[in-house]
This record gives C-alpha cells, structure tokens and sequence, in this order.
C-alpha cells in the first residue's frame, strides 16, 4: 500500500507518434474485422447449439447471465471509463490503484453471486415465482454460483489493455478476444457434445475468461500491475464513480428489464426463443456500440465539440457514418430474418423471426442519440449522464410495461422504439449543454429510420400481423 505523491514518471503513450485521424482508421478497420469475425463465429456456434440443446437452456442461460450482469453493473464505479478519460490515465500508481480496487469488486461480485444462488435455492421450494416459469428451473442456482469464478478471474485483468485501448490501439485487443471467444464457444460446444446440457454455457464461460486475461498478460505490451493504494487517485475514482454507479444501475434495467419481466410470465423455452431473436436483431447494434466506444469516446477526449467548431464537424462525420451504417444493417437484416432464420434454426426457433423484424424496427430509432450519452462522460459530467439514464430508464420500463399490458409480446419489443422518440428532447438538450447537438444529423436520420420502418411493415404486414395475434393470446 502506498500513499504517495502520483508518479512524475507516467508511461509514454503508446501511439502518440500517429494522428488521431489514423488512429480513428485503424480502429474503424479493427473493429469491423473484429466485430464481424465474432458475430459469425457467435452465430455458427449458436447454430449448432441450438440442434444439440433444447430452446429452454437458452432462456436458462439469458436469466443466469441476466443475474451476473446486473451485480457486475451493482458494483460498477467507473474504473475502465476513468482510466481512458482522465489526465492521470498513463501515470502508473493511479492504473495500481484502479487495478486494486478492480481485484476487490471482482471479489465483491463473486460472493454476491454465491448468495444469490442460495437465495434462488430457497424459492425454488416456495411459490415466489409462477409454477414452469424459467426462475423455477432447478439449474439455475447452480449456474449463479459457477459464474463467480468468472468474476474473480476478470477482476485480476491487467491495466494495461484498458491503456491500449485509451490510446486506440487495438490490434492485439481485438485478436485476444477474438482468440478467447473462439476457445469459449468451442469449450461449450465440446461440454453440449458431453451431455452437459445447460451447464455447457458456464464451462465455456470460464475457460474463455481464463484464456482471456492470461492473453491480456501475455501479449499486451506494458508494466505489470502491483497492488498499491493511492489516497489521491482513490477519492478521485469515487467522485467520478459514484454517479456512473447508479447510472450503470439504470442502463441494467433498461437493457435487461425485458428478461427479468417476462422470465416469469414466459416458459423457460419461450424465452428461449424471444433470446434468439433478440441476439440477432442485436448483431448490428452491437457493432455500432463498440465501434462507438472505441472511436467516438477518444475522439470526445482529444477533440470536444465545445472548443472548436472543427472538432464539432468531425464528430458530424463520424456520426453520419455510424449512424447511417448501422440504420441500413438493421434494414437489411429485417427484410432477411425469415429467410435467415429458416436457413439457420429448425422449427422449434421458427417465431424468431418475427422477432428480428420487430426488434430490428425498434431500434432504428435509438440510433439518432447513441453517441449523445458519450459527451458528458467526455467531460467528466457524470452527474448529467446519470439523469440522462435515470430518466431514459424510467421512460423505458413505463413503454415497457404499459406496451406489454396492453399488447402483448408484441408491445413489449416495439417499446425500446417508442420510449427511443419519448427522450429525444433530453437527449438533444444534453449534448447541446457542451455544444455536440447537431440537428442536421439527428433529422437525416430520423428520417431516413422512420422511412425504412415503414418499407418494413409493409413488406412484412402479414408476418407483423400474425405475430400481434399470437403475442395478444399467449401473455
């Protein structure tokens, strides 16, 4: 432990010799090569999960998985958004210190884990949860408590690849990942293939996370982490931490809501299927984000919209290009989920589609502000990302619930679209408090989304309608 002054020795950055605009290039291209390889990885094993198991493992898996993500984000202060954002962000006591108190939340979450497994054993005997309901499944605490190994491995990983990556370098990121998804999913397919059933998921878990942070240490250029406590650094961490922990806590509720409602009003192998949908409505979604959080947030650090007005114009770019990428992938993949899903999945998976199509138009609206969320993190404002969540939130599990009572299933995957319109005032008052609302790029593709959902409904009418339908009598 130490309580010193900072290091007047910080790192060098690693990159500093390149622009930020080659920079930018080369993580577009890594994470679009990257990116791409995992979703087609992810889904070909998938695929041959979904013949070897039955449709209730993956709504098992979606709640255990549920679980974890919401006591990771319960305990998340900030510590990888800090690092990449602050001034001290190469200074080697400060990555010690993140690094410590990293080690102690992974500890944290792993003994929550344990207890909320035993929590599950208890009701699993008691009427809490509705009878064939996928909380009632008998795997369930178990799997909970398999995954606080995960936990505890991830929280030993090096400050060093959180540094590649404030510094846009990640070529040898992007390949560790890729390498530790690869050993995951062919580890759950070989446990599948072993009769594990469920179990399989976990077993690949923790061999890819093992995997993982061992690349980290071993192909990462960089200092090796020591355990150290810097005062300083501590309190700064928890004046920045403390608005992005609860606002963490929001974001779960308004990415996982939908899993934690319906669990109990669907079976285990209902929610099986509606995950399917939902992991490839995602897939261009997914891709944007990241590639969002790997170019825009480091562009927002070297350049802020508020200090120039050619900051603001290349952020426009970079903007257009995102946003207009990702509205025209989740076109594409709407007018081709029957098809995808007839090629890809047996018949017990069929309703999938319907799914993809739904949730595909749902999420062109969300599009126009999902780089707005990143301005105040740009500039260390955590209290006003928190309200923009809370807020976002709120008006999401409203839409949601309401949408649900009201039509069904059906309602429940249109209302991430409607809550999307609901917000955009906030959204755009946000970014326009430090100078990054751009109004040409919001309308352009409002409207471009708004005139591809329509060529949807109407191209998929009868399948929208049916779907309705059946949504209407099953919930």
């Amino acid at each position: 432990m130490t309580d010193a002054a900072p290091s007047s020795a910080a790192l060098r950055a690693p990159g500093a010799g390149k622009t930020i605009k080659r920079r930018a290039a080369e993580t577009v291209l890594w994470t679009l090569s990257g990116q791409g390889f995992s979703s087609i990885f992810r889904l070909a094993s998938n695929l041959v999960l979904a013949r070897l198991l039955m449709p209730e493992a993956f709504g098992i898996i979606a709640i255990t998985f549920s679980i974890k993500t919401f006591l990771d984000l319960l305990t998340d202060v900030g510590l990888n958004q800090n690092a990449i954002q602050s001034q001290h962000g190469d200074d080697p006591v400060f990555l010690d210190t993140l690094w410590t108190l990293q080690i102690a939340r992974g500890l944290v979450v792993a003994t929550a884990l344990c207890l909320v497994a035993s929590v599950f054993v208890f009701t699993s005997v008691t009427t809490l949860f509705a009878e064939g309901s996928a909380y009632r499944a008998s795997q369930l605490p178990g799997l909970i408590a398999l995954l606080a190994l995960v936990s505890v491995m991830r929280g030993f990983a090096p400050t060093k690849a959180i540094s590649a990556q404030r510094h846009m370098q990640f070529g040898r990121l992007t390949g560790i990942a890729l390498a530790s998804q690869v050993l995951s999913s062919c580890a759950t397919i070989v446990a599948a293939l072993a009769g594990a059933f469920v179990w399989s998921f976990a077993i690949g878990t923790i061999i890819g996370s093992f995997f993982g942070v061992m690349l980290k240490y071993l192909l990462i250029e960089g200092r090796l982490n020591r355990f150290a406590f810097n005062k300083t650094h501590a309190i700064q961490q928890f004046h920045f931490g403390k608005w992005i922990f609860v606002s963490t806590i929001c974001g779960y509720l308004h990415n996982h809501s939908d899993k934690i409602i319906l669990a109990n009003a669907l079976s285990a192998s209902a929610l099986g299927v509606y995950y399917i949908g939902l992991m490839l409505a995602k897939l261009p979604t997914q891709l944007g984000k990241k590639m969002m959080a790997r170019t825009i947030s480091p562009v927002l650090r070297e350049r802020p919209p508020w200090k120039s007005t050619a900051n603001f114009l290349s952020l426009r770019k970079l903007r257009f290009v995102f946003s207009f990428g990702l509205t025209s992938g989740l076109v594409v993949l709407s007018f081709l989920a029957p098809q995808l899903v007839s090629v890809l999945y047996d018949d017990r998976y069929q309703m999938a589609s319907q799914i993809v199509i739904m949730a595909c138009m749902a999420n062109m609206p969300n599009v126009v502000t999902m780089s707005h969320d990143r301005i105040p993190i740009a500039a260390g404002d955590t209290r006003t990302f928190f309200n923009w969540v809370f807020v976002k939130t709120v008006v999401q599990l409203l839409c949601f619930i309401i949408a649900l009572h009201y039509a069904g299933l059906f309602g429940a995957i249109i209302s991430p679209g409607l809550s999307a319109i609901l917000v955009y005032p906030m959204a755009a008052f946000i970014a326009n408090k430090y100078k990054g609302w751009d109004i040409l790029h919001d309308a352009s593709v409002a409207v471009f989304a708004f005139i591809c959902i329509a060529l949807i409904a109407f191209y998929h009418a009868e399948a929208i309608t049916d779907f309705y339908q059946l949504s209407r009598s099953d919930l």
